[in-house]
């Protein structure tokens, strides 16, 4: 009885390990990631996906004291083909700090988001890019970085990140 108890701890401390290091910036396999609701002209493909637990003072506007804990969540899309229009996906992949205010007029084109899912499909939440890093180039190979902050708790019922346009 004990040998089974002992097994199962020692089954639990490794997947504990498992998830530790993937969420300390490490490619996190536990996410399926996609973006084949963008338009198939993008060429884009899902290179990775890191996460990383981070402390912030301030995130935006918001400030937190003490500092509020959260999954930082970098994708990286790679350009499989050259797409057919670079101008478009620029226009497309707005930050949340470009995105209109309350009050403001709405964009043209829907923007794109990062949907987060649970295992069932369930939408649990959207966002619009905190920021991108990189360059969006359109040349064959290149990258650019997208990054979220996620409160560590949803992140943990998510199960799939889709990169989608804006739902209106």
């Amino acid at each position: 009885m004990r040998a089974i108890a002992f097994a199962a701890a020692s089954l639990f401390v490794a997947t504990l390990a498992a998830g530790t290091s993937a969420r300390e910036g490490k490619s996190d396999p536990a996410f399926k990631t996609s973006t084949e609701h963008l338009d198939k002209s993008w060429n884009l493909a899902v290179k990775s996906v890191r996460v990383a637990e981070v402390k912030k003072e301030s995130l935006g506007d918001q400030k937190f004291t003490p500092p509020k804990a959260f999954s930082e969540v970098h994708v990286t899309l790679e350009f499989a083909d050259e797409p057919a229009s670079v101008k478009e996906i620029r226009r497309r992949f707005v930050t949340e700090a470009k995105m209109p205010k309350v009050g403001e007029l709405a964009l043209k084109e829907p923007q794109t988001q990062l949907w987060l899912l649970d295992g069932e499909g369930v939408v649990l939440k959207k966002f619009e890019p905190w920021s991108i890093e990189g360059e969006i180039t359109g040349v064959v190979k290149d990258a650019f970085r997208v990054v979220i902050f996620v409160e560590p708790e949803l992140l943990k019922k998510t199960k799939r990140i889709d990169l989608r346009p804006a739902s209106k």
